[in-house]
């Protein structure tokens, strides 16, 4: 996951990012793109061997958007939310993959420690806990603390420990050392099974965080 602060502009070094990590999936958020572009620059982001799937700023408002990059081999398909939480952005994605439904949930918040979206959060994961399957959340949730450098705003870490969730990024993911982008499953999710990686692959002033682990496999191959 990265933020990408307009992917069109940087869809070269998104490619390169594919390639160097040998990725299956890759989240961007802000990707900056809206629904009135053309097709062929939503498609664009994604190299030939994949699918791209994008939640647009409501309204055509600049800024904002979601992108899930999918090897096509992985049959992914995107699903909606029961209802709309409007102080972020959110895209949902399923995966059949071999040990079962995998739903990656990538999020944008735009207001640094908003009070709204700490309100509509624990709703929106109990909607993600009834999901079927296994579940990764992840994106720019934009909660950094005020009081430590490089560490989690306590409210939203009060949020997740009451949902039973684990936030595994433990480092600064943004240029001025917050910690922005999150990696989050369950606490006895066996997903995730190390720390990922953060590394300034020169998307943006955000950080790609990399969870290296074995690849997905898709349950018709």
């Amino acid at each position: 996951v990265v933020n990408a602060r307009s992917a069109v502009r940087e869809a070269a070094v998104i490619y390169n990012v594919i390639e160097e990590l040998k990725l299956d999936c890759l989240a961007l958020t802000e990707t900056w793109i809206t629904s009135s572009h053309p097709d062929t620059v939503k498609r664009d982001l994604a190299p030939p061997e994949f699918t791209v799937f994008h939640t647009h700023r409501p309204n055509d408002k600049v800024g904002g958007g979601i992108a899930l990059i999918v090897r096509k081999q992985l049959r992914a398909s995107q699903f909606t939310l029961s209802v709309p939480y409007p102080s972020c952005e959110i895209l949902a994605v399923q995966l059949p993959t071999s040990s079962g439904r995998l739903n990656i949930i990538t999020l944008y918040q735009p207001s640094t420690r908003s009070t709204a979206f700490y309100s509509e959060l624990p709703d929106l994961l109990d909607e993600i806990d009834s999901l079927h399957g296994k579940t990764i959340i992840c994106g720019d949730f934009n909660s950094p603390s005020l009081l430590c450098q490089g560490t989690l705003d306590q409210h939203l870490t009060d949020i997740l420990a009451g949902h039973n969730l684990q936030q595994h990024v433990s480092e600064p993911t943004h240029r001025y050392g917050r910690l922005l982008d999150l990696l989050i499953t369950s606490v006895n999710s066996s997903v995730l099974k190390a720390a990922p990686s953060v590394q300034d692959l020169g998307v943006s002033d955000h950080s790609v965080v990399d969870r290296k682990s074995t690849r997905l496999n898709s349950s018709h191959e």
